[in-house]
Order: structure tokens, then C-alpha cells, then sequence
């Protein structure tokens, strides 16, 4: 797949084969939970410069990556309630990278995702049913908020229904005390690597085909998008 980006532009692309962080340094930014405000700046540069319209510039690009590796990886109870409540506008526009959320020390293994059927969205619902947004102490509401948890974290963004997707954010209140880590989620996701040491593995859903260009048309053969990960 070789994009065309011209002027100012940029055109990103998908690719199954590899995660968007196997290189890095490439747009400048780190990802620390303890960054607050790079989180509430990314997001209010997103909303401003109409990103849920239109993502392809480099700079809704980079503000998006800022926005959803944070919102991905971070532990929920940190993630600002703004980010949380507007996340999911930019689904649709922007592309995101691939990456776990961070493991929790002594936590279950989450369930495998199915990505194939409607399972996240039944177990939302079967949570509302269960009254577990008031009370998510039942095993059977735990089994579902981990359903619903998984599906979110591994799965496309639209694998889920727009109502599961902000309902788990509801659900992330009640269901505090459940806690699981996805397979992966224990390794080292934001130590950078040569592609070399790569070659010939799986890492993930998401890659990017980019490069910035100011005047000319230049075209590209899979370059990846990589974050300044430390």
C-alpha cells in the first residue's frame, strides 16, 4: 500500500500486521499518565480545529494519538472525565494506534476477545438488566463488565454500539473493584525497538503509511508511524 501525501496534507492508512509504536520519535510526544494537561490539550486542540469532521492533518493526527494512546493505556480512575465523555467523537475520523492497557500488578486475565459477534454489546446490556451500575459487586456482573471491558480495549472501535461504549465509562464507577489484564498487557509497551528485532511477528492491528510533506508530492512504501515512547 504507498499513500500520496501532497502539500500540507497527510493521508494515514491501516495495516493488520503492525503496532503504530514499533519505531519512535517520529511526532514528538511521550505517553505519561501523569500528564494531565497533555491530555486536556491534545483534546481541546481536537475540538477546535473540527478533527471529528475532518483528522487527516498532521496536527488532528498527532492531538488524536496524544488523546486515544493515554485513553488506552492509562489506567481509567486518571484519564480526565472530558477526555472520557469525548473520546469516542473522533472514532469515526481518526485512526488510532494499537496498544494495551497497562497491567495491574496481581490482577485475573481478562477474558479473549470475540471481535466477530455482539458479545460486548450483550454484556452491556445484560449489565444494565443486572442493575450493575448502581451495585457491580455480583460475580455476574463482573464476568460481564470484563466482557464489555475486553471488547473495548482489544476490539475495533465500532465493534461496540456508540450507547456500550459510553456506558462502560458509567460502568467504570460501580465496577471499580474488577480489574483484569488483557494477554500482553504485562510487557514492555512503551520501550522503543529497532524494526529489526520485529521481523517476522504479529504486533497488533493498527499501521500507519505517512510522511509530511510541505511542497511536493512524495510517495511513500509503508513507513510507520511511531510515538517518542520512553
Amino acid at each position: 500500500m504507498i499513500p500520496m501525501v501532497c502539500g500540507h496534507s497527510i493521508i494515514v492508512t491501516r495495516d493488520p500486521h503492525l503496532l503504530c509504536i514499533s519505531t519512535c520519535r517520529e511526532l514528538g510526544f511521550d505517553i505519561n499518565c501523569s500528564n494531565e494537561d497533555a491530555m486536556i490539550g491534545a483534546m481541546a486542540f481536537l475540538k477546535s480545529s473540527g478533527c471529528a469532521a475532518d483528522c487527516s492533518s498532521p496536527e488532528c493526527t498527532k492531538n488524536y494519538l496524544i488523546v486515544q494512546a493515554h485513553h488506552d493505556y492509562c489506567p481509567e480512575d486518571i484519564i480526565p472525565q472530558g477526555i472520557e465523555d469525548g473520546f469516542h467523537d473522533y472514532d469515526e475520523t481518526c485512526v488510532p494506534c494499537d496498544i494495551d492497557r497497562i497491567a495491574t500488578e496481581g490482577a485475573v486475565d481478562c477474558p479473549v476477545e470475540n471481535c466477530e459477534d455482539n458479545s460486548g454489546n450483550d454484556a452491556y446490556a445484560s449489565m444494565i438488566d443486572a442493575g450493575c451500575a448502581t451495585d457491580c459487586s455480583s460475580d455476574v456482573c463482573k464476568a460481564h463488565y470484563f466482557t464489555l471491558r475486553v471488547t473495548h480495549d482489544r476490539c475495533e472501535h465500532d465493534t461496540l454500539s456508540r450507547s456500550s461504549e459510553e456506558g462502560l465509562h458509567d460502568m467504570e464507577v460501580s465496577c471499580v473493584m474488577h480489574v483484569c489484564n488483557v494477554v500482553g498487557a504485562e510487557d514492555e509497551q512503551l520501550v522503543c525497538e529497532d524494526d529489526d528485532a520485529h521481523d517476522g511477528h504479529d504486533h497488533g492491528k493498527w499501521y500507519f503509511s505517512f510522511l509530511f510533506a510541505l511542497s511536493s508530492c512524495i510517495f511513500v512504501h509503508n513507513m510507520p508511524l511511531a510515538l517518542e515512547l520512553y
